[in-house]
């Protein structure tokens, strides 16, 4: 993922109050929320973070945070700051081209949040729940919640198992001694998961202990595994595919709701423009969706750092 300077200096909401004593100019922003950093003495505050977070999914967020990349967008920030007081200062935001690309920014802003908002509020107890049941027999599969322990050696699985029968924790122990490093980080919790996800032996004996039961050694081409079955259930119930649900009916509102509007405005094309017929339109998509044709490249809001 890229974070390039052109993201930071197209929101609004990324600019910094102007100089003090100035009438307003395009870009004030309250300062609101923690103090993040000063810029040449001007302070930056979490409202303008908040701001290009609003419009990115969760995940890119925790990305940014984990990847090292948010000094990168703070940069951005920053430097915006610096660019944008010194535009004030010499009242660019007077000039009548400027002027009008920040007005049909504000457009693009306005239609966006009108969009979202129509999204958001499809988003209901009612709606998530016919949303399940459409896909009950989907979600419909037995799952099992487990953690195991993984070793290279039978023998050592043994010793491990003795040590469990005998008292000792298991997520210490697979902490202390899993090769599986991701799961061992954990104390060996694999969440839940179907019989389709783990591999046959592993799966097998897994689906046929009971909730409380350590199951092994069991060989698999990865080792040999300790598991022991932490609960078990009939179906993935609603509250763990909630977000997928949500996602699915805001996507499928922004289409049906930008249909609507197309299918309803009355357009008249005039001079040189009057015989300039629109293309077949494919389906509409939510803002920040991969446009058609676009080589995969997200089509961002104003201000939203790019992906890859």
């Amino acid at each position: 993922m890229r974070i390039v300077l052109l993201a930071a200096l197209a929101l609004t909401a990324c600019n910094t109050t102007p100089p003090a004593g100035s009438a307003h100019v395009p870009g004030a922003v309250p300062n609101e929320g923690e103090l993040v950093m000063t810029v040449d003495g001007a302070p930056v505050h979490s409202n303008q973070l908040d701001a290009i977070f609003e419009n990115m999914p969760p995940q890119q967020v925790e990305m940014l945070k984990t990847s090292g990349q948010m000094g990168q967008l703070l940069d951005q920030v920053a430097m915006t700051q610096v660019l944008y007081t010194q535009a004030v200062e010499a009242k660019l935001h007077e000039d009548a081209e400027v002027q009008l690309a920040l007005a049909m920014q504000e457009r693009q802003v306005l239609a966006q949040a009108l969009v979202m908002k129509k999204a958001k509020d499809a988003i209901t107890d009612e709606a998530v729940q016919a949303w399940y049941d459409q896909r009950k027999v989907q979600f419909a599969k037995p799952e099992v919640k487990a953690a195991h322990i993984l070793v290279k050696e039978e023998s050592k699985a043994n010793e491990l198992k003795t040590q469990l029968e005998g008292g000792a924790d298991f997520a210490s122990l697979a902490k202390e001694h899993s090769t599986d490093t991701g799961s061992g980080a954990n104390g060996g919790d694999l969440g839940w998961f179907a019989k389709d996800k783990m591999v046959e032996a592993f799966a097998a004996a897994a689906f046929e202990a009971k909730p409380g039961d350590l199951v092994g050694p069991v060989e698999t081409r990865f080792g040999f595994h300790l598991i022991k079955v932490e609960d078990k259930r009939d179906a993935k119930p609603i509250e763990d595919v909630r977000p997928q649900a949500e996602e699915e009916i805001m996507r499928e509102t922004v289409t049906s709701y930008t249909n609507e509007v197309k299918a309803a405005m009355k357009v008249e094309k005039q001079g040189e423009y009057a015989k300039m017929g629109a293309p077949a339109a494919p389906p509409a998509l939510p803002p920040g969706a991969p446009p058609h044709g676009g080589g995969g490249q997200p089509a961002m809001p104003p201000g939203h750092p790019p992906g890859n």
